[in-house]
C-alpha cells in the first residue's frame, strides 16, 4: 500500500482449501482502478481477460509484466511497486 500519497493498494482473496485457505486471487488498485490476477494465469481488467503467454513481457494499466510459464512478475517503475504471483 502506498501510504503517502495512496496511489495503490493491494488485496487477496481467499478460499476454503483443505483444512486451510487458498489465495485465489490479487487485486491491484492504482488510482481506483481494479485489475486482477486470478487462479488459471488470469489478468482481468474492465471485466475482461487480458491474453498472455509464456515468454511474453506486456503493459497493463502502467504495469510493465513477464511470465517464464511459472510466475507472473508485475513492475510499475513510477509507483515503486512489484508483484509476484505463481497462479
Amino acid at each position: 500500500m502506498d501510504c503517502t500519497a495512496f496511489s495503490w493498494f493491494i488485496y487477496g482473496s481467499f478460499t476454503p482449501c483443505g483444512h486451510a485457505s487458498c489465495l485465489d486471487s490479487v487485486t491491484i488498485f492504482i488510482n481506483y482502478r481494479p485489475l486482477t490476477l486470478m487462479r488459471g494465469w488470469i489478468i482481468a481488467i474492465d471485466g475482461r481477460k487480458h491474453p498472455f503467454a509464456q515468454g511474453d513481457v506486456f503493459e497493463v494499466s502502467g504495469i510493465r509484466f513477464t511470465f517464464d510459464g511459472m510466475m507472473l512478475i508485475g513492475r510499475h517503475e513510477e509507483l515503486g511497486l512489484t508483484v509476484s504471483y505463481d497462479g
